[in-house]
């Protein structure tokens, strides 16, 4: 589901944390500016993008990103975990548009673990090719 401005993308990771009535948003922190998210997680969420993304990282627009402090999280709520499983440590939104590939835009949700690793990311399937119509096509094989 994606909504006007993709806000809701990342205020869905938001829910899952506070799913179940858990309305705790203590261990939550936002961040509205690349510039506020701390040096490690900005390093760990870049790597992966850049991994992931290749060439297109460059096109990348950030939005909005949240942090969870998950042992403040599982030490308040330690029932949490087996409510909704792995909770991501980091979970960033952006904004991507290529339009030479019939993307004229694209929410990116990111997340990662603790460790860095990455959970999801919804990153499209660039197997594209556009048929004799002009139109973009998956291509399966």
């Amino acid at each position: 589901m994606e909504y006007v401005g993709g806000q809701e993308l990342i205020y869905n990771s938001e829910t899952t944390v506070l799913s179940s009535g858990f309305r705790d948003t203590s261990c939550i922190v936002n961040y509205d500016t690349l510039s506020e998210v701390p040096p490690d997680l900005k390093e760990a969420i870049e790597n992966q993008l850049k991994t992931r993304t290749k060439e297109h990282f460059q096109n990348l627009k950030f939005i909005y990103a949240i942090s969870v402090d998950i042992k403040s999280l599982l030490k308040k709520h330690p029932a949490i975990i087996y409510e909704i499983g792995q909770v991501p440590k980091f979970s960033a939104l952006y904004e991507w548009q290529d339009l030479s590939l019939g993307i004229g835009l694209h929410y990116l949700l990111i997340a990662i673990d603790s460790y860095g690793q990455l959970i999801r990311l919804n990153f499209p399937n660039l197997n594209l090719h556009k048929d004799i119509d002009g139109k973009c096509t998956v291509d399966n094989t």
